[in-house]
């Protein structure tokens, strides 16, 4: 069987054309470190799903920054990896720790998730690592192995050798340049001789269902636990009922499942219109947001308004007292030349006077 896995780095895939293309299984990138999730994820997730390929969600570890706790918990709370493909610890970051001491990280890592999900996660590493950072460990050999191993990296499937004579590869990633229709860049290729070992299992049926849960609730009450707790607290790590066991059999894990699909169908007519509410309260908000532009909008024009309004205001006021101020200076103006035209005429009537005066004397003379 032919897989691939993506990330962010392959942004638009066209899944309907994948399937056709002959792959049946995909791997999706869901996390990094404690705090990063790939923004393609969900969008991936869903359409490959609805193109009938069998998903799963893998974390890229960071052992140089983090503990797997908080990886651990990003990834569960982020992946809801309950079906499908198992979940997958991607170990191949470079860091300068022991061999013991990236073993034991990763260890906390799987049993964690283990614990979280009822399955053993899968172990994705290369041949490099495992020999020169694991020290050629045998601490992962009850993990199903998802071994890189490019060869020549043409894109074509070769050859590859066992990490351990006792430890099968369960996928093989034979290349990093491989070409598939609907997929517009180079993509990583797998082979899996079955997908039994790195998957959940199947659904159980209804009748099933039932006889299971009668046979196993009245015997065990942490499973009750366990199923309020995957579906209730949503598989909160910190919320693990501490009576449930670290490895959930595959029974009651079945059960589980059921509870939950069980769970979303009743809840689906009730997420249906949560969902359209939503959508009405986000297109509500829009146009208020819209309006509240435009009030705040029309509120400025009115302040440049008023503000110039204002300032003609002063100028009106400032002309006015120009005009009253030159109406002054005109009647004073107008008062002083009233006084020099009288005095003009004073001038005159005293020299006609005088030249009167000097007339009689010389005629009076002669």
């Amino acid at each position: 069987m032919i897989g691939i896995d993506v990330s962010n780095h392959q942004p638009s895939i066209d899944w309907a054309k994948v399937k056709a293309a002959g792959v049946t299984f995909a791997w999706l990138k869901a996390t990094e470190g404690k705090t990063y999730s790939d923004p393609t994820f969900p969008d991936h997730s869903t359409k490959a799903r609805s193109a009938g390929i069998r998903v799963g969600a893998y974390h890229y570890a960071r052992p140089d920054n983090n503990t797997p706790a908080e990886e651990a918990d990003h990834f569960l709370r982020t992946a809801n990896a309950t079906d499908g493909l198992r979940p997958v610890l991607d170990y191949e970051h470079d860091v300068a720790k022991t061999p013991a001491q990236l073993v034991a990280w990763a260890q906390e890592w799987l049993q964690r998730v283990e614990s979280a999900t009822g399955v053993k996660p899968v172990f994705y590493t290369y041949p490099w690592y495992w020999e020169g950072k694991l020290g050629s460990t045998q601490a992962f050999k009850s993990y199903p192995l998802w071994l890189a191993s490019y060869g020549p990296n043409d894109g074509q499937r070769h050859e590859v050798r066992r990490l351990l004579p006792d430890w099968p590869i369960a996928v093989h990633q034979y290349t990093s340049n491989g070409r598939v229709d609907g997929i517009g860049s180079v993509v990583d290729m797998n082979y899996a001789e079955s997908l039994e070992p790195i998957t959940f299992g199947d659904k159980m049926t209804l009748p099933n269902w039932l006889e299971t849960i009668d046979n196993v609730i009245h015997v065990r009450k942490w499973v009750y636990e366990f199923i309020r707790w995957r579906l209730v607290d949503k598989a909160d790590p910190a919320k693990r009922p501490s009576t449930a066991p670290t490895t959930i059999p595959q029974p009651v894990w079945r059960v589980t499942e059921a509870s939950h699909a069980l769970a979303k169908e009743y809840a689906a007519p009730f997420i249906a219109e949560r969902d359209k509410a939503l959508l009405d309260v986000e297109i509500l908000t829009e146009e208020r947001d819209r309006l509240v532009q435009e009030r705040d909008t029309l509120e400025r024009d009115v302040d440049l308004m008023e503000a110039k309004i204002i300032e003609q205001n002063t100028e009106i006021m400032d002309l006015k007292q120009s005009k009253l101020d030159l109406e002054s200076e005109v009647a004073r103006l107008t008062a002083k030349v009233n006084d020099q035209a009288t005095a003009v005429a004073q001038y005159q009537k005293n020299f006609a006077e005088w030249a009167d005066e000097v007339k009689t004397r010389i005629f009076s003379g002669l």
